[in-house]
Order: C-alpha cells, then structure tokens, then sequence
C-alpha cells in the first residue's frame, strides 16, 4: 500500500515509437495487425485512419475534427441521455457486459474501503463497457486476473466503471484521474 500514496509507473516513458517498434519485433510481442495496414495510433473506428509511415503516429487520429482525444466525457453524456430516453419510452436499455471472473467490482459505494484503504496491493482498471479498447481489453485482463488469483494474500485485481459511476472525491483527491479507457 505504500503508506497511502500511490504512485503511476511508467516504464516506457522514454521509450521512442522506434524503441517500441524494435523491442516488439526482437521479442516477437503479438500486436495489432491494423499496424501493419498503416495505423500508426489506434483509436476507434470513427476517428482514425491509416497514415503514411513517415508521418507523426497521431496524425491519423481525429482528422478534420480539430481534437486530440476521443471525447469520452461526451460520449458519457450520450450514454446518460439514451439510458433516460429508454426509462421515458418504457424500454429497456442493455448495457454491454464485459465479463471478468477473478476481479471485484468497485464503485462509489466501496471505492474508499477497497482502493484507498486496501490492506494489500491493487491492479485497478477504470473501464467503460462501451469503449472498443476496454471491450478487447476484457479477455486479457480477465486472464490477468486469473494469474493474479493465486497471490490473492498479497494482491486484489479491481476494476471501476467508469460509465456507471464518477472517480469519488476521495480518488481525485490523490490525484486519481482517467483520461482515457482503459486505464491501469
């Protein structure tokens, strides 16, 4: 638990998209194969675009929409205006379910005694079951909490909706933030 704090580590933070590149193809580490189809940056279907190989990796995302993220937070709002328009018209809105066994799950109701005030170490992921990436991302970290399992004692594989619920107070006041989906 490290005394409360928490730290974000980033072992490849001063790896080059040529250092990424290089270390994936000596150790032959499985990747997209859209890569190879010219995505450098892959984003959702919507927003991105195969790019020439010399161009800079994010110049194929968001092109001629004037942003550089995906808009998660407006696309939350939509999610929140079709769940209401669903309950207005009487229908049933299904929300995707992305299927883990060993995790937990977190919300605002035990995000404090589970996250915060952990007796042992966590993998969190902050996840929207309607995020492509975090929908790939599901049978991977499913298996990664499999393997966790077995150090149960030491470690607690979580994860936190975040279409459902907002990073409580208490999250962002250690400096908690998602910016993009998922996030670990």
């Amino acid at each position: 638990n490290l005394d409360n704090r928490r730290f974000k580590i980033n072992p490849l933070v001063e790896w080059t998209y040529d250092d990424v590149w290089s270390y994936i193809r000596k150790h032959k580490i499985p990747y997209n194969p859209l890569h190879d189809r010219g995505y450098k940056s892959i984003g959702d279907v919507m927003t991105t675009v195969p790019i020439d190989p010399n161009a800079d990796e994010r110049s194929g995302r968001f092109v001629g929409l004037n942003k550089t993220e995906c808009g998660m937070h407006s696309h939350l709002e939509k999610i929140h205006k079709m769940k209401e328009e669903a309950e207005k018209n009487n229908y049933e809105f299904i929300t995707p379910t992305l299927e883990c066994t060993y995790c937990e799950e977190v919300d605002t109701t035990n995000f404090d005694e589970i996250v915060l005030n952990a007796k042992r170490d966590i993998l969190l992921e902050f996840y929207s079951p309607y995020c492509s990436g975090c929908q790939e991302m599901a049978p991977i970290y499913d298996k990664i909490a499999f393997a966790l399992h077995s150090l149960y004692e030491k470690i607690t594989v979580v994860r936190f909706d975040i279409t459902e619920n907002e990073i409580p107070q208490s999250g962002k006041d250690v400096g908690m933030k998602v910016e993009v989906t998922p996030s670990l």
